[in-house]
């Protein structure tokens, strides 16, 4: 191995690099993303993170489309927002594939939600009658 790139994993600094660029399927997106999130073997950046997590749930990974409803909804490396938050919840809580203990807390949240969204929320989210 080459001293830099030796030395920049000793260091921790590239590590976290190699497991974005190893992040193909949206199942990998997702670990890299939770990682990223809590801080696992890399620096904690809900940014970096979010970017992972939301190019997940955009393919259908439904623990990403859960975490991205939550970081929406906690305003946390994305910016708050009710209307995005009940719709990654309600994608995630949709899905079969989602464990179960992650369903209920998708379905607890989206009660949270409810009250809090606007007339032209529910429009948008075709909820409006």
């Amino acid at each position: 191995m080459r001293p830099l790139i030796s030395a920049l994993l000793v260091l921790g600094l590239l590590g976290p690099a190699l497991a974005m660029g190893q992040a193909q399927t949206p199942e990998d997106q997702f670990r890299a993303g939770y990682d990223q999130l809590i801080g696992r073997e890399t620096v904690r950046d809900a940014t970096a993170a979010a970017k992972l997590l939301l190019d997940a749930a955009k393919a259908g990974e439904p623990q990403a489309q859960y975490q991205v409803g939550v970081m929406f909804m906690d305003g946390l490396g994305l910016p708050k927002d009710h209307l995005w938050a009940f719709y990654w919840l309600s994608q995630a809580a949709g899905s079969p594939s989602l464990p179960q203990q992650a369903g209920l807390q998708a379905k607890a949240r989206l009660g949270e939600l409810e009250h809090k969204l606007t007339a032209e929320d529910r429009r948008r989210l075709g909820l409006a009658h």
